[in-house]
């Protein structure tokens, strides 16, 4: 069954351009200033966004139907920053665990629902899984005492892992790792979802979404996104791409050397520029879809969606895009 809904998604990337949906996290804090009704507690946690998985279901559910209502074909589960931390309480492990859980959950029913109203649409389930905020401890830092915000490579190896087990054990059809900003942390996750795959038997498509600053690929933390792509291991990455960047001038040269250099799917998720102090963003729809209209006539993407400060309006004028382009053909090796 999972080499058939990987064989399904990757068809599907080959017949035409998907439209994944927009932000998670910028909606939910959009909602928080709109909806007063709506009760928004533990707003100090550093999982805050996540937790509503918890507390505001309903909240989330319609984020997602705003999505899917607008042509999205993949929505991505509400727990990007939801590792598992070894050295957590154990209570705060298992409230982790199930935001995992209910953030596949939710993204499972809403998928499925819109599936089973428009059977010739499939929706797809990507697991969501960012860069998370903590320090690395390196060799060098052998002197540095334990710390809430400096780990080892082996903790963070295994907060991914815990975390990517859960979400794969119960159905994602997808593996994100996105926002990758930094290659160390890059590899760890890259590792974690390799291994977790494997232990599970479950062969889906393994995606990786990088943020950069410049044409050269370099990424906001250390090391650079070609230099990384050649260092990845064969066989395991299905496609790889750019979020969490607004830039055009930046992402456009990016892209176009993702696809002429390397045989991965390749995808786009970008930002609605730079936040201003009330938090909103500036380049609307039909802004962003003009710039993604110019990559998706050319054959550059196979799919694309939108970052932060974007919302269903953006989604829907990308969805026409994505519909009007020219598809990046798959390579043989991803359709056997």
């Amino acid at each position: 069954m999972e080499m058939i809904k990987k064989r399904n998604f990757i068809g599907n990337c080959s017949k035409h351009i998907l439209t994944m949906d927009g932000a998670m996290g910028t909606r939910v804090l959009s909602m928080k200033k709109l909806m007063s009704a709506v009760k928004f507690q533990d707003e100090q946690n550093q999982n805050f966004l996540e937790s509503q998985n918890l507390m505001n279901e309903k909240l989330i559910e319609f984020i997602y139907d705003g999505y899917l209502k607008n042509g999205a074909d993949i929505i991505k589960t509400n727990t990007f920053g939801s590792q598992i931390v070894g050295r957590y309480s154990e209570e705060k492990k298992e409230k982790l665990r199930e935001i995992n859980r209910s953030g596949w959950r939710i993204a499972r029913k809403m998928a499925d629902q819109y599936t089973q109203e428009m059977p010739e649409k499939q929706r797809f389930v990507a697991a969501s899984i960012g860069s998370n905020k903590y320090n690395l401890k390196t060799k060098g830092d052998d002197g540095l005492s334990p710390s809430d915000s400096v780990l080892s490579v082996e903790e963070v190896h295994d907060s991914y892992l815990e975390q990517i087990r859960i979400l794969l054990t119960n159905g994602v059809d997808l593996l994100l790792l996105e926002s990758i900003y930094d290659q160390e942390r890059g590899k760890i996750a890259l590792s974690a979802a390799i291994e977790a795959r494997r232990e599970s038997g479950v062969e889906i498509p393994l995606i990786l979404s990088f943020s950069a600053y410049n044409t050269e690929g370099d990424l906001y933390g250390y090391g650079n996104i070609f230099d990384f792509i050649k260092q990845m291991p064969e066989n395991e990455v299905c496609a790889v791409g750019l979020n969490c960047m607004n830039d055009f001038s930046i992402i456009t040269p990016i892209i176009e050397r993702l696809a002429a250099e390397t045989p991965y799917l390749i995808c786009l998720s970008p930002n609605a520029g730079l936040p201003s102090e009330n938090g909103t963003y500036p380049i609307g729809p039909t802004e962003m879809a003009s710039q993604v209209e110019k990559l998706a006539k050319r054959g550059l993407l196979n799919f694309v969606g939108g970052c932060c400060g974007t919302d269903e309006r953006h989604i829907r004028e990308i969805q026409k895009v994505a519909d009007g382009g020219k598809v990046r053909p798959a390579p043989l090796f991803q359709l056997l």
